[in-house]
């Protein structure tokens, strides 16, 4: 509670710097109060049908998120401001308005919708008359985070509906920081998730954090088999390759290892790779991969800071093309810290692969 208060300070601050020039008519500051208080109501709002109602509160990390954006109003407002003088008072109100319905609508964004992303690749490698193999992705959902049972039920139906042959999660299963009380709400949860194959995973930097074993006893007790540089052979003809995640090294469950994961890997095979970080796709195709899978970048998450990454991240969210080979990093399924997203969304992502003269 402390520090989400002393979260609050820079954004007032900040908020008085751009008006302090300004007098405001005593109407005017009583809409703006309003506007401001309906919008706090509407977070709430949000929270509580999550299911999280105190997330405002008690994480000083959502502080830093508004702090972000209020800094890029500022900009917005002062460079506007500086065009248009004559007009300052009407564009730092309208300015604080559509600041106001940004931020409520990412808040709604980060915390209520979910998207269903699907793509269709072909391979020559496939057999002629394969019909089609169907692979859900999700991928960084912090369980023991933000995220609640609720919200990940309804997220294992939308799986279940796609009939998939077999879901992939690509790392931050959990919240490490978290303790691992936290996670179990959502093993019986978990178990819940069909498909033909079932549920592999690989390791993400987040699932770590409290140590391997309370990760593996947790995948364990929710029927997810995690792929420790290693791999599996599907239908005769897929080849399932999932790599640890570099800060395994500290852990007994040990860091990436290329050589080990692809030992029993045949080039004439489909080679899909699972690796929670996507920054490893240049040596991923040197093994021979044809479709990589990745997370770990929420596509930027935070509004604005997503809009920056894109010109300075070189794989942060969707599919990849390089010569013969594909990756497709996710958003995420859920948020990091703070449950808030402008330009990307949470997503599942399902991926149909068929034979290319199919």
């Amino acid at each position: 509670m402390i520090f989400s208060l002393l979260g609050l300070i820079p954004v007032i601050l900040i908020y008085k710097g751009i008006t302090i020039d300004l007098e405001f008519k005593r109407q005017l500051k009583i809409i703006l109060l309003l506007t401001v208080g309906v919008s706090i109501g509407l977070i709430y709002l949000f929270g509580y049908i999550a299911g999280f109602p105190g997330f405002l509160l008690f994480y000083p990390s959502h502080w830093m998120s508004f702090t972000i954006m209020m800094l890029v109003y500022c900009i917005f407002q002062f460079l506007i401001s500086l065009l248009f003088m004559k007009y300052r008072e009407k564009i730092v109100i309208v300015s604080l308005f559509l600041f106001i319905g940004v931020t409520v609508f990412s808040i709604f964004n980060g915390f209520l919708l979910l998207n269903k992303h699907e793509i269709t690749l072909y391979s020559p490698k496939l057999p002629a008359n394969f019909t089609e193999f169907k692979i859900v992705q999700v991928s960084d959902l912090h369980l023991g985070g933000l995220i609640t049972p609720k919200q990940m039920h309804n997220a294992i139906q939308k799986i279940n509906e796609t009939n998939a042959d077999l879901v992939v999660i690509t790392g931050d299963l959990v919240e490490g920081v978290n303790k691992p009380e936290t996670w179990k709400p959502f093993i019986p949860i978990l178990r819940e998730i069909q498909s033909k194959y079932g549920t592999v995973a690989v390791c993400g930097n987040h699932d770590l954090v409290r140590g391997t074993d309370a990760f593996l006893d947790f995948t364990k007790e929710s029927h997810i088999r995690v792929l420790n540089n290693e791999s599996i052979l599907l239908d005769n003809c897929i080849r399932i390759v999932g790599i640890n995640d570099p800060s395994g090294i500290e852990y007994k469950i040990g860091g990436m290892d290329f050589d080990k994961a692809f030992r029993s890997v045949d080039k004439k095979e489909m080679t899909i790779l699972l690796s929670h970080r996507p920054t490893y796709f240049e040596m991923a195709k040197k093994y021979g991969t044809d479709l990589m899978l990745s997370g770990h970048t929420h596509g930027g998450q935070i509004p604005f800071i997503d809009l920056l990454s894109r010109f300075t991240v070189d794989y942060l969210y969707g599919l990849y093309q390089e010569g013969s080979a594909y990756m497709y990093v996710s958003s995420g399924m859920s948020t990091t810290d703070s449950p808030i997203r402008l330009f990307t969304m949470n997503e599942i992502v399902v991926i149909k692969i068929k034979p290319t003269f199919s």
